[in-house]
């Protein structure tokens, strides 16, 4: 199952490209594996079964970054397709600039006196804390 859905992950992403090359060299490439496992499986066990461990850790590491790449497409298209709404907080840096901005009006409150310095600590630490829980 994890063989499938790397390659059918992989072949879902090189199909989103325009030109046909890049079908055609992972078409070929995935062919040439086949044989070439085969003849180490049947010529060489040991060597295969260091390229198979190796080929799994590769599979451990690749799988989540692929589907990460999936989902993105997916909701790129559900947008298009005005299934999705854009996610306006999707935006690199939108979560901290929102920590950051709570931070600076709490300070403001500060400096102004409508906050104390003991209230200005407590709602400080739960944001900061919260923010933490955000990033776990």
């Amino acid at each position: 199952a994890t063989s499938h859905a790397t390659k059918a992950g992989t072949r879902l992403l090189i199909n989103t490209s325009p030109e046909p090359v890049t079908n055609w060299i992972a078409s070929f490439s995935e062919d040439l594996l086949v044989f070439a496992g085969l003849w180490a499986a049947l010529n060489h066990p040991i060597l295969f079964l260091v390229f198979l461990l190796v080929f799994i850790a590769l599979v451990i590491w690749l799988l989540p970054k692929i589907f990460r790449a999936l989902k993105l497409m997916f909701r790129k298209i559900g947008q298009w397709l005005g299934l999705v709404e854009k996610d306006e907080s999707g935006a690199v840096g939108e979560p901290q600039q929102h920590y950051l901005s709570r931070l600076a009006q709490l300070k403001q409150l500060l400096d102004q006196g409508a906050l104390t310095q003991e209230e200005f600590e407590t709602e400080k630490a739960l944001l900061l804390a919260e923010r933490n829980q955000g990033n776990a």
